[in-house]
C-alpha cells in the first residue's frame, strides 16, 4: 500500500462507529488541551451546515444514499476536501490544536463494511487514502484515535439519550460489519490506533476513555 505520514501539527482524529462517544470524547480531549493553554478548534464531518453536508444529510433521512462504497465515499470526500482552506486558515488564526471529529476512517469504515472480500476491502481501504491524502491533500492527524465499543452497548446509548436514529444507525448487521472493518483500520490509517472503551465487559466511563486518549497522546 502506498505510504503517507501523519503531520507534525498538532492534529487528533477521532472515530469509530455510531455511538462509541466521538463527540463527547472529542470535546473532553479539547478541554483537556485548552487547560493546559492551547487555542483548540473543532472540526466534525460531516459539516451539516454546507453545501455537501446538507446533500449527505437528505440522502441520509431518506435512505437514498448510494449503497454502492465508491460512489457513497465521494460524498463525505468532497465536504472533507471543503473544509481543508478553513484547517490551514485556523492556524494562520493562531489556533495551536485541531481535533476532527470523524474523519477519513468514517469512509473506511462504514463504505468498507459493504465490501465483504477482504482483499477487495483492502483495494478499497487505498483507494480511499490515494483520493483523500493523495489527489485531495487532506492532512494526515498527528495521531487518529479509533474508539472501540460493542455495536450492542453503543445502540443502547444512542437510544438512552434520546437521539433519533438515521436508516445507517438502525442497521445493526451494518453496524456490526462496520465494527470489524473499524479494528482493521487501525493498521491501515497511518498514526491511528485502537482505544478500548471496555475493561472485560464493564463500559468504561467518559472520563476513563478520554485517560485512555491522553496516555496515547503523550507517548513519543
Amino acid at each position: 500500500m502506498t505510504l503517507y505520514q501523519p503531520t507534525e501539527k498538532e492534529i487528533y482524529g477521532i472515530d469509530g462507529t455510531d455511538g462509541t462517544g466521538k463527540e463527547r470524547q472529542t470535546e473532553e480531549l479539547a478541554s483537556r488541551l485548552r487547560s493546559e493553554g492551547k487555542k483548540v478548534k473543532i472540526f466534525s464531518f460531516p459539516r451539516y451546515d454546507t453545501g455537501p453536508g446538507k446533500l449527505i444529510r437528505k440522502l441520509l433521512n431518506e435512505g437514498t444514499m448510494p449503497k454502492d462504497p465508491y460512489q457513497a465515499s465521494l460524498y463525505y470526500a468532497v465536504d472533507r476536501s471543503c473544509a481543508l482552506p478553513d484547517m490551514y486558515a485556523a492556524f494562520d488564526a493562531g489556533y495551536d490544536a485541531l481535533i476532527l471529529d470523524r474523519y477519513v476512517p468514517a469512509n473506511m469504515g462504514h463504505q468498507g463494511s459493504r465490501i465483504y472480500n477482504g482483499f477487495e476491502r483492502v483495494k478499497f481501504f487505498q483507494w480511499i487514502l490515494d483520493t483523500e491524502f493523495g489527489h485531495h491533500g487532506l492532512i494526515i492527524p498527528r495521531k487518529t484515535f479509533i474508539l472501540d465499543l460493542p455495536p450492542d452497548i453503543a445502540l443502547q446509548r444512542m437510544v438512552a439519550a434520546g437521539k433519533v436514529l438515521d436508516t445507517v444507525e438502525r442497521d445493526m448487521n451494518h453496524q456490526r460489519r462496520s465494527h470489524r472493518v473499524y479494528q482493521e483500520i487501525v493498521g491501515v490509517m497511518p498514526g491511528a490506533c485502537l482505544i478500548s472503551c471496555m475493561e472485560g465487559s464493564r463500559a468504561l466511563s467518559i472520563e476513563e476513555v478520554h485517560e485512555r486518549i491522553w496516555e496515547e497522546i503523550q507517548k513519543k
